[in-house]
């Protein structure tokens, strides 16, 4: 689980994760949500002794969110414009396009 985005940066830097690991990301009042989002689950891949093996998405006391991603798509939606909705899912499917020139 990382705080903030530049605390799960460092995590990537410290080869803790990569870019396709799942992992729990604190996300302030303000993020907007992916449509029909409920909370879901993360398994922990190594949990320190005494904690879970399981860790829930979930909605904070402060209004924000414990939010189940990977850091590839952070630094994709951190591109876009705020207001946006967050892109959760693989949106290439089906055959790369050939563009002509």
């Amino acid at each position: 689980m990382f705080s903030t985005t530049d605390e799960a940066r460092n995590g990537l830097d410290a080869h803790e994760i990569t870019m396709n690991t799942k992992i729990l990301l604190r996300m302030p009042k303000d993020f907007v949500l992916p449509k029909d989002w409920e909370p879901g689950e993360v398994k922990v891949v190594d949990p320190e002794p005494g904690s879970p093996d399981v860790v829930k998405e979930e909605r904070l006391a402060d209004r924000g969110y414990l939010f189940a991603t990977n850091f590839g798509r952070v630094l994709v939606n951190g591109c876009l414009p705020g207001g946006l909705p967050v892109y959760q899912r693989a949106h290439l499917q089906g055959p790369p396009v050939r563009h002509r020139r």
